[in-house]
């Protein structure tokens, strides 16, 4: 054997060791459940307040012991207090921010720690349309949900700072800010998105996004987007006294934080009416809710109603069919308002307190009264009542434009015994006295004898409905 091909031989049986070696130390597949026991103790819920009221919830993981955690921007977006939980109950607050990219949506926070358990972070160029993917988040609170399902496109999206990840993962609010990892148990991306009415269209941050932003985070931490800044006085000024010095709210807040906070109400609601259910209800009520966000108290008003078919005992001796509250779903336990409903129809208790204002409570004796006053201070409007439409032209007839009256008059006539509920309102008209409200506002136009083609028709059928009415 000469030298030359002895080398050579030497060179395969090198490469070749190379080679398993190399295959040895690539990750293992996992299962589902053995992704998500791994990975539970590093993934935090992330409850955001404005002082001690909490507004809105989300999703993070520790990527680093030191208490270094990722998760979405609009996550920290709104309030001025952060604490994470863990899932054993523990919780720690947020010591501020060490990098963040509004456009790109995603955050690194940081928390007081040295030995906190973390997550392995993959490479996101390297995975493949089709693959499988998992999902671990916080929906509605509900913490350490599980999804699954695969990649099905890589979008790009030049607006909103370059690709997301198409997955079939189910993911929902409470859960942005979550890990989504490979079938080796690896974080890929961050879930931050999904379409509502949209099946299966859930996104993703590639995570190579949230590892750039990790290399690019600042020695010294900053404050949450909203928070006030600490410690900041001005040499004009004396130093105010914090015990009595009004806090500062940045004037854009609100204006900013509207959809976050409209969303992070209605999940508030959602929850709170479920754990009502679960908590005082154990006999499984038919439940209905509906809320409000009110931007100018930052106060998630949501009305929970619970109705038993067979009647519920109360003391003493009484039996309800229906129970109605109103409170404020970002302060648990802070109720307005309530109706508790007899057999019947008959009202066993009705009471309304105005949210703003310390005074005497008004009370009430019909279902009707108590909507109106629900309406009036919580702007929460109930369903609109059978064979009734909401008008597109009252209480305003006279500034109506002529579709507006046009189809209001149309139904009418085509419902003669219907009514109508007034826009923005629980009032309700009968078509009857509309029509006559329309006839008396907009009959005037009609006789001048300059109309467009729709006046001609709206005239027409008002004159129509007119002599319809009059003839009953």
């Amino acid at each position: 054997m000469t030298r030359r091909t002895a080398m050579r031989l030497l060179c395969l049986i090198l490469l070749s060791a190379n080679i398993v070696v190399a295959q040895s130390r690539q990750p293992t597949r996992k299962d589902i459940p053995e992704i998500a026991k791994a990975a539970k103790e590093a993934i935090v819920t992330i409850v955001m307040a404005n002082d001690d009221k909490p507004i809105a919830l989300g999703t993070g993981f520790l990527v680093r012991p030191d208490g270094v955690i990722v998760t979405n921007y609009h996550v920290i977006a709104t309030g001025n207090v952060a604490v994470v939980k863990f899932a054993d109950g523990t919780i720690s607050p947020v010591d501020g921010v060490l990098a963040a990219e509004k456009v790109r949506d995603l955050a690194v926070i940081k928390i007081h720690g040295r030995t906190f358990p973390t997550l392995t972070l993959g490479n996101s160029e390297q995975i493949q349309v089709g693959e499988e993917v998992v999902a671990i988040g916080n929906p509605l609170g509900l913490e350490l949900t599980v999804s699954n399902g695969i990649l099905s496109a890589v979008r790009t999206a030049e607006n909103e700072g370059g690709k997301f990840l198409q997955i079939t993962a189910p993911i929902s609010h409470g859960s942005s800010g979550g890990p989504l990892f490979n079938m080796t148990g690896q974080v890929i991306g961050v879930t931050s998105m999904y379409f509502e009415g949209g099946e299966n269209l859930n996104f993703a941050i590639p995570i190579n996004d949230a590892k750039a932003l990790l290399q690019k985070q600042s020695a010294n931490l900053q404050p949450l987007p909203n928070e006030v800044p600490r410690n900041v006085t001005s040499k004009a000024a004396p130093r105010e006294n914090p015990q009595t010095a009004p806090r500062e709210t940045p004037k854009e807040s609100h204006v900013e934080a509207a959809p976050s906070q409209e969303h992070a109400c209605r999940e508030q609601a959602a929850n709170v009416t479920v754990n009502k259910r679960t908590s005082y209800f154990p006999d499984e009520p038919r439940i209905e809710f509906k809320n409000y966000y009110d931007p100018q108290s930052d106060k998630c008003y949501v009305e929970s109603g619970f109705y038993w078919d067979n009647g519920k005992k109360y003391p003493p001796n009484k039996t309800s069919t229906g129970l109605v509250t109103i409170e404020n779903a970002f302060s648990e336990g802070e109720i307005y308002a309530y109706i508790l409903l007899g057999p019947n129809s008959t009202i066993l208790g009705c009471q309304v307190s105005l949210p703003q204002v310390s005074s005497s409570p008004q009370y009430c004796n019909s279902k009707e009264q108590f909507a109106e006053l629900v309406f009036r201070n919580f702007r929460i409007l109930p369903p609109t009542p059978p064979n009734t439409k909401v008008s597109a032209s009252l209480p305003y007839s006279n500034s109506a434009s002529e579709v507006q009256i046009v189809e209001d008059l149309k139904y009418c006539h085509e419902n003669p015994n219907n009514s109508l509920q007034m826009a923005g309102s629980t009032s309700v008209i009968s078509c009857k006295d509309a029509t006559a409200v329309i006839e008396k506002e907009r009959f005037k136009p009609c006789e001048s004898g300059k109309q467009s083609k729709v006046m001609k028709k709206m005239c027409k059928d008002l004159l129509d409905a007119a002599k319809e009415y009059r003839a009953r």
